[in-house]
């Protein structure tokens, strides 16, 4: 239910003295750092409250303020540039000053902007879309005294959507927590105007708790209301759920699948056991995590780069090597597949050859004698070590390669691949930089 005027009036007497509260009490270091977010409530005459599906636009104007924002005290409409906050808290025209920083902050802004809103049917953008377009504009700019009020960020808030509202993130002003601080002011500012209270939940935007990490997302969880301390909610009941909100007011978003590729083994190559299982993946956003598969079995799972594991024992003959990303969103990828056969008869790691199709990893290194050595490559300072005991990633180029640490074939090091040695890359290798050469790619 929508309020009335007077239950309007006793929601902003509620809000008013949790906000006048929450800036008197400094529960820990980094809450005394940054002002508080603040619901500035708003008489329903003055705002276009809708219920969940009636809104009149889904798209949010990040604005900078090029040159500074003159900004109206008067009913909620972005289009002409009035505010109902300005109206109550100035009570006159308000100047907003430039955001204050370079293009790199800004864009780190939008783009985290993005990423929180892109579950949902809400489109962020950096471009005004006029006068003639209806849209929430959040103002990422200025200092809370060009408005005259005490806090971090502000916006009108009811129990609904306000159409076309402006909210207020004061990105001018020191102690607010830096930019993903002023990510988070921004995405629960506009979701303020959106009907959204605060949540007594670290990992959601909404919340007032500290310490809560970079990657906050609404919540699918029935979380309570609450600042400091869990409390009812302001529209009724004890929890929300932001995110089943959100989605019942705009939907669900065009979520942009990750780009996974299998980097190595080669497709058609021959390998040995507990080969090396490579992956190349990445987002519009965030790659959450990684599915290395192997014959349709799920042998392993990461969360954080580099994307590599051994192959586990007992593969032999064709193998099928399968792998799924999923961004921070829960978006899977298509999967991208590569045939390798597994064949230990071939000369294994460390073996002498004299060519590429001598060995089991089809990679065959010099050392400065010229002696060749079956070897592989490899991730340098991977957090997993996928060489071979008694065996270093070196760095060569543009990648790396398995070497034994004490040198290989009476050598101090690796000249080249499939090679013989120059003078050169004698050179290199006494300086510690390493040359490569190849014959061919792998198989």
């Amino acid at each position: 239910m929508l309020p009335t005027a007077n239950s309007t009036q006793l929601l902003a007497l509620a809000f008013c003295s949790a906000a006048l509260a929450l800036a008197l009490q400094p529960s820990s270091a980094s809450a005394e750092a940054r002002k508080p977010n603040i619901m500035y409530p708003v008489d329903s005459s003055m705002v276009d409250i809708v219920e969940p599906g009636q809104h009149t636009s889904n798209i949010i104007f990040l604005n900078k303020c090029v040159g500074g924002c003159t900004i109206f005290p008067g009913n909620d409409d972005s289009r002409t540039n009035t505010s109902s906050v300005v109206a109550g808290t100035l009570g006159q025209t308000a100047f907003i000053s430039e955001f204050a920083y370079g293009q790199a902050e800004w864009d780190e802004i939008v783009d985290c902007v993005t990423r929180v809103y892109e579950p949902y049917g809400i489109v962020i953008t950096d471009q005004d879309p006029g006068s003639n377009v209806s849209h929430f504009e959040a103002i990422v700019a200025g200092t809370d005294d060009e408005i005259n009020t005490n806090a971090g960020g502000i916006a009108p808030a009811s129990c609904g959507v306000i159409n076309n509202a402006i909210t207020f993130s004061f990105a001018n002003q020191g102690g607010q927590g830096g930019l993903s601080q002023m990510c988070w002011t921004v995405a629960q500012e506009t979701a303020h105007a959106f009907g959204l209270d605060h949540e007594f939940l670290c990992s959601d935007p909404m919340t007032y708790l500290s310490d809560c990490g970079f990657d906050k997302t609404f919540q699918d969880v029935n979380a309570p209301c609450g600042e400091f301390e869990a409390r009812g909610c302001y529209c009724g009941g004890n929890t929300q759920n932001s995110h089943q909100f959100l989605l019942g007011h705009f939907g669900a978003g065009e979520l942009t699948p990750p780009q996974v590729q299998v980097n190595r083994p080669a497709d058609g190559a021959i390998v040995r056991s507990n080969f090396p299982f490579e992956v190349g993946a990445e987002d519009d956003i965030e790659v959450a995590s990684v599915e290395f598969i192997i014959n349709g079995a799920v042998v392993a799972e990461l969360t954080s780069e580099p994307w590599v594991i051994n192959a586990p024992d007992g593969l032999s003959g064709e193998v099928r090597v399968e792998a799924r990303a999923t961004d921070n969103a829960g978006t899977q990828s298509s999967s991208a597949v590569a045939t390798v056969t597994v064949d230990d008869t071939s000369v294994d790691f460390g073996g002498e050859c004299s060519d590429d199709a001598d060995c089991a990893s089809r990679l065959c290194a010099f050392d400065s004698d010229n002696v060749g050595s079956c070897t592989e490559t490899c991730v340098v300072d991977a957090e997993e070590d996928t060489c071979p005991d008694g065996t270093a990633c070196l760095a060569a180029g543009d990648r790396g390669v398995c070497w034994p640490k004490s040198g290989g074939g009476g050598s101090t090091g690796i000249c080249s691949a499939a090679g013989p040695t120059t003078p050169l890359s004698a050179l290199l290798v006494f300086l510690g930089v390493f040359a490569w050469r190849r014959r061919r790619e792998n198989a």
